[in-house]
């Protein structure tokens, strides 16, 4: 229904939440019909969110092509979502820049390492470089004329845990507290 004021058109049910409690055993076995009839339960994830796809997102591709014969891709329509979103087109620059630096530190299993006081030292070591630029801007804080360590530190959580497609890898920035010495220890990972 096409309204300038769609809040106040009329509703099929007055309150869906009791609705939705009064039809939940068929609104269950509906979605188990969609997940159980999915021949591509055990294809591998076509998402970064690899869970989610395995068990709803390719559900719902299979339930989408057998409806209408017209294929559903959540990879495509994520692709183009992350093209068009400036946060995570920047975020992407972020994790390519800390990614390509040769940190010297490494973890157990071999993976570089990095504290804000590295890349406090590596920002001041390349200010001229382009890509460097960018990743000072972003790690100084607001009203501020240089980056400190404790706001690397919170840019950089900002943006934890989450992936992004940079190029053909997606990559995710972790950041977890060294026990030992009690700092704060970052490192971009590539997700398989």
């Amino acid at each position: 229904m096409d309204r300038i004021d769609p809040e106040n058109r009329p509703f099929a049910h007055d309150d869906p939440f009791a609705w939705t409690l009064d039809h939940r055993g068929e609104i269950l076995r509906a979605l188990y019909t969609i997940l159980l009839g999915n021949p591509r339960f055990d294809c591998a994830p076509q998402t970064r969110f690899k869970t989610w796809w395995r068990l709803v997102g390719s559900a719902v591709e299979n339930a989408v092509f057998e409806a209408t014969g017209a294929p559903l891709s959540f990879k495509e329509l994520f692709a183009r979502v992350e093209a068009d979103d400036e946060d995570a087109i920047s975020r992407a620059d972020i994790l390519r820049t800390l990614h390509s630096i040769p940190w010297a530190s490494k973890d157990k299993a071999g993976g570089a390492i990095f504290t804000a006081a590295d890349l406090l030292k590596r920002l001041d070591e390349a200010a001229e470089e382009p890509s460097m630029a960018d990743l000072r801007r972003f790690c100084t804080a607001p009203r501020a004329s240089a980056p400190s360590p404790k706001a690397i530190t919170r840019a950089l959580k900002a943006i934890e845990g989450t992936p992004t497609a940079v190029g053909a890898a997606v990559l995710t920035l972790h950041v977890e507290r060294d026990s030992h010495s009690k700092a704060t220890i970052f490192k971009v990972v590539e997700l398989g």
